[in-house]
């Protein structure tokens, strides 16, 4: 009988995955410019950074609103308040040109800005807070 991890056994996602979760990896990369994110898991700042790539690839409603109900009903991080920043642009921007500068998020089917991750960010963030009921 072969053994499988819990996080093999439990994941949803499959092999053909991989590049899609690689990417939401630059997100997280990006928080480590902040001093203030780094008492938070990795894990809660891959959550965030999913909002931020389903908001990036303009990920269907239905899928959108599936998973930011399930990421809040367990308490995942789904706002920049969540991860102890503050929405001011300057910091906003300095993970935004963290997360842009990285090899994976170049994988997107599209081209990959700074600008474009900093919007992104808020989008996710302002999701956050309506799925928050803030």
């Amino acid at each position: 009988m072969k053994t499988l991890s819990k996080q093999t056994r439990c994941s949803p996602v499959s092999a053909s995955s991989t590049p899609v979760l690689l990417r939401r990896t630059e997100y997280t990369r990006g928080f480590t410019v902040l001093p203030e994110t780094h008492k938070y898991l990795h894990g809660e700042k891959v959550a965030f950074g999913i909002v931020c790539q389903m908001v990036l690839e303009n990920t269907p409603a239905e899928i959108v609103d599936k998973v930011m109900r399930f990421m809040v009903a367990i308490g995942l991080p789904v706002t920049l308040a969540d991860l102890g920043v503050d929405t001011v642009q300057e910091k906003v921007m300095a993970i935004a040109e963290k997360t842009a500068g990285g090899p994976l998020i170049h994988q997107e089917p599209f081209i990959v800005t700074k600008e474009r991750v900093y919007g992104a960010i808020i989008a996710a963030d302002t999701l956050g807070r309506k799925y928050k009921n803030l």
